[in-house]
Order: structure tokens, then C-alpha cells, then sequence
């Protein structure tokens, strides 16, 4: 047995033997002699109620019940005028401690039974300070318990209160172990589907022109290895991220679920299209889907994982006019509309609008196709910014196989914490319309 465990149980024998030792000094008039036959039935009797006190801990109303009653007794048993007090106290101080409200105030009305018992036994009133003696020796006797009581149930509510208050923080701790996962899932998501979707895209075009068109073919397969080699600097940029010591969600970035994250991935800047531009059936590079984000700004730390530096700022509200190029590349009519005046927004909302673009453009690429419209429309008023991507639904084949199914609920998340809202649906007349509306102010740094 350890010495941690030890410790209770040596702390419960010391409790138990003082409480007896006191009421054999206090409340016992048998002779403190050795030799007097009283002496040994009060110390055999008082042995008993220490055996029951030893296990107040488990049982701590069945032990009250049995030392009340043993204290009751025991001037009949012993044959001395003899009535432990103290003993009670502790097996109700224990019973307060562990056992719930409605049993604990039983306990309390047994041991106030059992001082009024004591207070009014012997009772002799021949004047009036006689009078005052005794009713200063009853409100003691009555007051005892009910302190003893008290502390018994303020113990009880301070542990259960630090009980609550560590329940709290694990549940909060798994809480951040599971936003914190969803955001690593967010990021991935954002940069593996977007590279896969445009290499697919790619590779199915530069399959179709390979034998007529060799060099816009050599120029597909250059595409196709530029993105591969973007997506791998993301999946660096990430790792280092969450194995760096330093706050990760500093700057209220990555709590918001894609503010001021890296740029996206791959050819979300047109940099995945060179080499598609006219092939067939959706050969040149999709836009970036958009789907996470929330990278914090790196702020030029070394890659731990390798030679360079983290990319210098992210995508925006400035950058979008770039996104359209891959888009319109791929064969889809897509144009941009502001309606406002632009204004300077907090970081987490300017890529949180490109985002919400690159998810709705990189959507109309993948089931829309070749041939169809789309336009985005950008709206300033007030305090807030709306974005819009409408496209007609086209009549290329969609790309099902493509789509994650995630990308619509990660970009709700991560405009939720944002303070926006997102709306997503097929227009009655064909086509789909992805909305978002945002605040102007990051909702997390105001509230900072």
C-alpha cells in the first residue's frame, strides 16, 4: 500500500482515537485509574464506537446510526454517568460530508434529538441564574451540531464544486482537441482536394489531346507536376505550423476556422492553368475549392521541415479578380460585379471572402463544366460584405467523383465563427447560388 493511500487512512485512526480519548476526559465520570473496574467498561465501551468510526468513510450514515445509538446507550451498558458527544459529532461531521442532502439532514435532526435529550435531562431551575445556566448550556449543546453540520456540508459543496470545476476543463480541453482536429481536417481537405481535383482535370484533358496536340499535352503535364509541388509547400507550410512551440491561433486566426490563413493551394491563383487553357472536357485548372484556410500568418519563420521560408501574405478581397482566370480557362463564362465601395476588412473576413469565391467558382467547375456562366457579385453596405456565385447549370457532364461533400459545412463553420452566415441551393430556374453575408470586423479580434 503506498504512502498516498496510507495517509487518509492514518488521518481517520488519528480522528477516531481523539474524539474518544475527549469524551472519556470530558464527558465520562468513571476514574481515569487503572485499576477501577469503570475506567476499563468506559474504554471497552468507547473501543466499539471506535471500531464503527473507522469505517465512516464507506458508510458514513449507517456508522452515524450506530454511534447515536451506541451514545445513547451508554450509561445504561456501563453502569457509569457517561454520554459521548464527541464521537457523534464526528460520525455526523462524516455523514454531512458524504452522503447527500436529505439523509445528511436527518443525521443533523438525530444528533439535535440527541442534544436536547442531554440538555433537558437533568434540569433544576431554583433561581435565575440557575435559569441562565442551563439555557446557555442548551443553546451550546443545540449549536454544537448544527456548526458541526455546516462545515460537514461545506466541505461537501467545495469539493463538489472543484469536481465540477475539472469536469469543466476536461470538457473544454476535448472540446480544443476537437476543433482542433476539424481545423487540421479543414486545412487538409482544402489543400489534398484542390490538388487532386486539378490534377484529375487536367490529366482527363491532356489524355484527350495527347496524341493530336503533343506540346499543350507536355504543357498540361507541367501543370499537373507545378500543382503537385504547390500542394506539398501547403502540406509543409501546415506541419510546421502545428509543430512549431508558438501559439498557432494567435491573433484570433485559426480559432475563427480560416481567418488569415495561407494562400490556397495549387492553381487557386491561376498559377494551374497555363497548360489547359483549350483542352477539352475541363482540361485547364479548376480554382482552388476553398474549403479551409485559417493558417496563421507564418511571419517569414523557417520551415522546419525543410529549406525556405513561409509565403509572405494571404489571398483576399484584392486577389479575386485572379481566381477567375483558371475558371474561365476550364470554358465557363465567369464574371465579377461590385456593387459599393470597397473597404478594408480584418484579415480573417478578407480571406474568408476569397474563400467563399473559390469554393463557390471551384463548385461550377466540377458540375457545371465547360460552357456554362457564372457570375460573383460582391456587395459593400454597411458594416457587413455579401458575396455571391450564381452559375446557370450548364450542360457538361458533372464531376461527382471529385467532391468531398465536406466543402459547403467546412465553409459554414468557418463562417459561423466568423459572425456570417452561408446559403446554399438550386435556383427554380437551373444553375446554383452559393451566398454568403460577413461582417466587415472580425467578430474574434473586436470581442479581443
Amino acid at each position: 500500500m503506498t504512502g498516498g493511500r496510507l495517509r487518509p487512512i492514518a488521518a481517520d485512526v488519528a480522528l477516531a482515537v481523539a474524539a474518544c480519548v475527549m469524551d472519556l476526559t470530558l464527558y465520562s465520570a468513571a476514574p481515569l485509574r487503572v485499576d477501577d473496574p469503570h475506567f476499563w467498561s468506559s474504554v471497552g465501551y468507547l473501543a466499539l464506537i471506535f471500531a464503527a468510526l473507522l469505517a465512516r468513510r464507506r458508510r458514513p450514515a449507517a456508522v452515524f446510526v450506530v454511534v447515536l445509538a451506541l451514545a445513547v446507550l451508554a450509561e445504561p451498558l456501563t453502569g457509569v454517568d457517561f454520554q459521548p458527544l464527541v464521537v457523534v459529532y464526528l460520525a455526523l461531521f462524516a455523514t454531512a460530508v458524504g452522503c447527500r442532502k436529505e439523509v445528511a439532514a436527518g443525521a443533523l435532526a438525530g444528533a439535535l434529538a440527541c442534544a436536547v435529550r442531554l440538555a433537558f435531562e437533568d434540569v433544576h431551575v431554583g433561581n435565575l441564574e440557575e435559569l441562565v445556566v442551563e439555557v446557555v448550556a442548551g443553546v451550546y449543546l443545540m449549536v454544537l451540531p448544527l456548526s458541526v453540520w455546516a462545515a460537514g456540508r461545506w466541505v461537501r459543496i467545495s469539493r463538489e464544486h472543484a469536481k465540477d470545476l475539472e469536469a469543466r476543463r476536461e470538457l473544454e480541453a476535448r472540446q480544443a482537441v476537437v476543433e482542433e482536429r476539424a481545423r487540421i481536417a479543414r486545412e487538409l481537405h482544402d489543400i489534398v482536394s484542390h490538388a487532386v481535383t486539378v490534377m484529375v482535370l487536367q490529366a482527363a484533358g491532356g489524355r484527350r489531346v495527347l496524341r493530336r496536340d503533343p506540346a499543350r499535352a507536355e504543357r498540361v503535364l507541367d501543370t499537373i507536376g507545378q500543382v503537385g509541388e504547390e500542394a506539398m509547400g501547403e502540406l509543409r507550410r501546415m506541419l510546421g505550423l502545428l509543430r512549431t512551440d508558438g501559439p498557432v491561433g494567435s491573433g484570433g486566426r485559426v480559432g475563427s476556422g480560416g481567418s488569415g490563413g495561407a494562400a490556397g493551394s495549387g492553381a487557386a491563383d491561376g498559377s494551374g492553368t497555363p497548360g489547359g487553357a483549350g483542352a477539352p472536357g475541363g482540361a485547364g485548372g479548376t480554382a482552388g475549392s476553398g474549403r479551409s484556410g485559417g493558417l496563421p500568418d507564418p511571419g517569414g519563420v523557417p520551415d522546419p521541415l525543410g529549406p525556405g521560408e513561409f509565403d509572405g501574405p494571404c489571398s483576399g478581397v484584392a486577389d479575386l479578380p485572379r481566381l477567375l482566370d483558371p475558371v474561365r480557362a476550364v470554358g465557363v463564362d465567369v464574371a465579377l460585379r461590385v456593387a459599393g465601395e470597397p473597404r478594408a476588412v480584418a484579415p480573417g473576413v478578407d480571406l474568408a471572402v476569397y474563400r467563399v469565391v473559390q469554393e463557390g467558382l471551384t463548385n461550377v467547375t466540377k458540375h457545371a463544366g465547360a460552357g456554362a456562366s457564372a457570375e460573383v457579385r460582391l456587395t459593400w453596405s454597411g458594416d457587413r460584405v455579401e458575396v455571391e456565385v450564381v452559375d446557370d447549370g450548364g450542360e457538361g457532364e458533372p464531376r461527382r467523383g471529385l467532391s468531398t461533400g465536406h466543402g459547403l459545412s467546412g465553409l459554414r463553420q468557418r463562417l459561423a465563427v466568423l459572425g456570417g452566415d452561408l446559403t446554399a441551393g438550386e435556383l427554380r430556374g437551373g444553375g446554383f447560388r452559393l451566398a454568403a453575408v460577413l461582417p466587415v470586423a472580425d467578430r474574434l479580434v473586436a470581442s479581443g
